[in-house]
């Protein structure tokens, strides 16, 4: 019996080697993706997160503001989604300081840039 070093021993016990999905023939592609064709068992499966998935998947969804940009004849328009209670909190400022929040924004902006931030 001979010794194997035991980075040869990891590859050998190792998973198989997986292929390319457009390397399987039409009937293992057929088979690959009958699975998705039926709905889930929720129970079977699916798993609860980790401390570390729930924590990635708070990070996700906190994950605002969203910026879009959009240029239509050479103007661009920028449209930024942020969080619903800053949003509720700047429309009442912008309320109670009489402004709109374009300009709130536009003052905002100018005087972070003005600090050197």
């Amino acid at each position: 019996m001979t010794l194997m070093k035991a980075t040869e021993r990891k590859k050998s016990a190792g998973t198989a080697k997986r292929h390319s999905f457009f390397d399987l023939s039409p009937e293992e592609r057929e088979r690959e993706v009958a699975q998705y064709d039926s709905p889930i068992d929720i129970e079977r499966q699916t798993r609860p997160l980790s401390a570390k998935e729930r924590a990635q998947f708070k990070r996700m969804q906190e994950d605002k503001p969203h910026v879009s940009y959009f240029i239509n004849g050479g103007k661009v328009e920028i449209r930024i989604r942020l969080d619903d209670d800053l949003m509720t909190k700047i429309q009442a400022y912008a309320k109670q300081h009489r402004t709109t929040l374009p300009k709130m924004v536009e003052r905002g902006l100018r005087g972070l840039i003005s600090f050197g931030a």
